[in-house]
């Protein structure tokens, strides 16, 4: 039986939120539970990361969609305008998510790596776009804040682990 849109996974978006909630206070408390012992595990080095890769893929996307001015096209044009401007926006959210990631685990000496921040944040592009698209599949109504949100950090924790596994298969 077919359902109307509304009715669907009523509690999907509060999933999400919680989700998202969990995933901060996990980062949270690994940072300072690292800083506290001085130790240098995944843990860490991984909160440390993903906290440089959510900040730099919030600032990047903000600044991208702000230059770009994917709202300024016009009403009764096709969906290009808006893929275009949305890409010059990804593409400064991936540059700044990794360079986020990069220098945050500098400033914390976990030894990142400069080009798994980068795979890390390409992959991290799809991975965030894929979480709003399931979002917008359980008609959220996150709207544009919240979405910005939910992208930076899928994106922040996706360009992390690119470092993460980069730094490990270098050494």
């Amino acid at each position: 039986m077919l359902m109307p849109r509304q009715c669907r996974n009523r509690r999907m978006p509060a999933l999400l939120r919680s989700i998202t909630v969990a995933l901060a206070v996990a980062m949270m408390s690994t940072i300072a539970h690292g800083q506290a012992a001085n130790e240098s595990s995944f843990g860490r080095s991984f909160g440390i990361e993903a906290t440089g890769g959510i900040i730099g893929s919030a600032a990047g996307a903000g600044l991208g969609i702000a230059i770009s001015g994917v709202t300024r096209c016009p009403a009764d044009d096709d969906v290009i305008c808006v893929f275009e401007r949305l890409g010059v926006a990804a593409a400064i959210a991936t540059a700044s998510s990794a360079a986020g990631t990069y220098y945050a685990g500098k400033m914390g000496d976990t030894r990142p790596s400069a080009p798994g921040a980068i795979i890390g944040s390409l992959a991290g592009v799809a991975a965030g776009l894929g979480v709003l698209r399931l979002i917008d599949e359980t008609d959220s109504r996150l709207g544009e804040v919240g979405s910005g949100i939910v992208f930076a950090v899928s994106h922040g924790i996706v360009t992390a682990l690119g470092s993460r596994i980069g730094a490990a298969i270098r050494h």
